[in-house]
């Protein structure tokens, strides 16, 4: 009778034992079911980007602590949640891993490439049973969900910041047509121009700029409309493209347009409101 009961207590103990096991987080998964890292890099520890892309210039971002800037193929701030997306590859976790022939993938030489410091990602073909793609890292083919490829194929103003200004620079002069604001002893100051109210408005939404999204521009050349000077002395030269439906804003140096809604150009002082 007691040897029974013994041999209960043990039974008892080995299920609690291995109900236990089964319900921890950090039980191995089983053989051939294995998530695997598609790196072990260290987002953190890089600090050069270059993306290339048949048929497009290379994409190349430069860390600067803490922002990244874009330096070709042209020369901006960077936009901080394109950055961390590109980044974000380093983390990706592998689908399942492949022993094959590259290039039955897609592989090659002329498919898109990203290179983290001196590590290269190849992109190859999408699987067409799920939103998945082939990618060859370490001589290791590896199928990844695909979140990233398309942006990957965009042209360099997609990663630019959408921002007009850096939010460290502080504004202190705008200069438009007919209108010049200054910010004199802490306080902002129609300098020239007939009087307009509410001219810390205008300047707070000067400062406060940010575009639904940025493209490249046509024209190689266009006039200065706007002058928008920081307090280190950067001096910011606008091309007024368009007004409506939407506001295009070339900034100069950078060729890069700045889309904002049509009715920023009131809010700007671009175009004086009705009386």
């Amino acid at each position: 009778m007691q040897a029974r009961i013994l041999l209960n207590i043990v039974l008892l103990l080995l299920i609690i034992v291995v109900a236990v096991y089964l319900t921890r987080t950090d039980a191995p998964v089983p053989a051939g079911q294995e998530s695997i890292p598609l790196s072990t890099i260290d987002p953190a520890s890089i600090n050069h980007i270059r993306v290339a892309r048949p048929g497009k210039p290379d994409l190349v971002l430069q860390k600067s602590d803490p922002d990244w800037q874009i330096t070709s193929p042209i020369q901006t701030a960077a936009n901080s949640f394109r950055t961390s997306s590109l980044l974000a590859l380093l983390q990706t976790r592998s689908i399942s891993t492949v022993l094959s022939d590259p290039a039955n993938f897609g592989l090659t030489d002329n498919q898109v490439t990203v290179s983290f410091d001196n590590h290269v990602f190849r992109f190859g073909n999408s699987n067409p049973l799920d939103n998945s793609r082939y990618i060859l890292h370490n001589n290791i083919i590896h199928l990844v969900e695909d979140t990233l490829y398309e942006q990957l194929r965009q042209d360099a103003a997609f990663f630019a910041d959408t921002r007009l200004l850096p939010a460290a620079s502080a504004l202190v002069r705008v200069k438009l047509a007919d209108l010049e604001l200054a910010y004199i002893n802490d306080i902002w100051t129609q300098v020239s121009g007939p009087g307009r109210p509410a001219i810390a408005d205008i300047a707070r939404h000067w400062s406060q700029i940010e575009a639904t999204r940025v493209s490249l521009a046509q024209a190689t050349t266009t006039p200065v409309d706007i002058i928008l000077e920081t307090a280190s002395g950067d001096l910011i030269e606008l091309s007024i493209l368009a007004d409506s439906p939407e506001l295009l804003l070339r900034r100069i140096d950078t060729g890069t347009v700045y889309h904002l809604p049509g009715q920023t150009a009131a809010d700007l002082g671009i175009i004086r409101p009705a009386d």
